[in-house]
């Protein structure tokens, strides 16, 4: 298995938060709404970062990078917060804050930065101190390249995997709250489904429910 595939700790971890997440999820209509809206922001904000990026061929400075240094983790962060509010669960969005602002982003900044620098010398320096790090900035940075979104670096950047993941990971914690007879879905059947590792739990009701919402 390559090693950017294995089950690493910290990959792990994020498994147990998310099973977690779902497991206490209690959906409402307003929190599933709003928290949509945070992951639908994130996700566009990824495929647009995606569709720029070329990873060590160059210091991207296009699309989303000529307004932040660091789009993928802000919309990241937009996701991970949407599902913790999509779940109504406050302590998970307290967590999502801690650890992103507390560990995971100061780490991943400090890492990606000396890996930059090492590779790109002083266009990274430039760009690094005229381009925020997360909070996106009006003003588009003044060497930043006019090059077009591109269907092919989306995809080879593995962002339609993290989509489908994410609206997946959207349904399941906003089970509760889904107008699933607007889907043409038996609601009974999925609200008294068990969660999918329960013992007895009918896989294809969720398989089901997937398939559905990306059709309607």
């Amino acid at each position: 298995m390559p090693a950017s595939k294995a089950m690493t700790p910290r990959r792990l971890a994020l498994f147990a938060v998310g099973a977690a997440l779902v497991a206490f999820a209690k959906a409402t209509p307003a929190t599933a709404a709003l928290g949509a809206a945070l992951c639908v922001a994130g996700e566009t904000l990824r495929l647009w970062a995606c569709g720029h990026l070329e990873k060590n061929d160059e210091v991207t400075n296009s699309g989303p990078y000529a307004h932040v240094k660091n789009p993928l983790y802000l919309g990241s962060l937009l996701i991970a917060t949407g599902l913790a509010v999509s779940a109504a669960n406050a302590a998970a969005v307290l967590l999502v804050a801690g650890v992103f602002g507390l560990y995971y982003f100061p780490y991943k900044l400090k890492v990606e930065s000396d890996r930059m620098r090492r590779r790109f010398g002083a266009d990274y320096d430039h760009y690094d101190r005229a381009v925020p790090a997360l909070l996106p900035a009006w003003r588009r940075y003044e060497r930043a390249r006019a090059k077009k979104w591109s269907v092919r670096l989306m995809v080879q950047n593995s962002e339609i995997g993290a989509a489908a993941a994410t609206l997946i990971g959207l349904l399941l914690v906003s089970r509760a709250a889904l107008p699933l007879d607007r889907l043409g879905l038996n609601p009974p059947a999925l609200a008294g489904a068990p969660w999918p590792w329960a013992a007895g739990a009918d896989w294809p009701i969720y398989f089901d429910t997937v398939l559905a919402l990306f059709a309607a």
